[in-house]
């Protein structure tokens, strides 16, 4: 059995490292969620872009802490441990892409037309 006490603590201390990082995403989730009934679309564009955003980061650092280690220790092919890797990495980059997508949108969109009140 793979012990996952060491795997918790690295995957903690990484994740300490981002604390600013971390700490900005849910103070922006905060605002985007106070802003909510000023612009809708955009506080649930920035919503969603930053919790995935945050979720993705956390997932990251989990699997670069702990994939490397469980792979040696279950002894896992290196070729399959790299194909692994490689398409884990990929999707990591491709949400985080889309995340970033979503933010932009939010910041740069057209804003909707306000109905004219007569």
């Amino acid at each position: 059995m793979i012990p996952y006490g060491p795997l918790l603590s690295n995957s903690l201390t990484q994740l300490l490292t981002t604390l600013p990082l971390l700490i900005v995403w849910l103070v922006s989730i905060i605002i985007a969620i106070v802003r909510w009934k000023i612009n809708p679309r955009a506080s649930l564009l920035t919503l969603l872009g930053l919790v995935i955003l945050m979720g993705v980061h956390i997932l990251s650092v989990i699997f670069n802490t702990s994939f490397y280690y469980i792979a040696s220790y279950s002894n896992m092919n290196p070729l399959t441990t790299r194909t692994v890797s490689i398409i884990v990495q990929v999707v990591f980059s491709l949400t985080n892409a889309g995340a970033w997508v979503m933010v932009l949108i939010a910041i740069f969109g057209k804003p909707k037309k306000k109905a004219n009140v007569a």
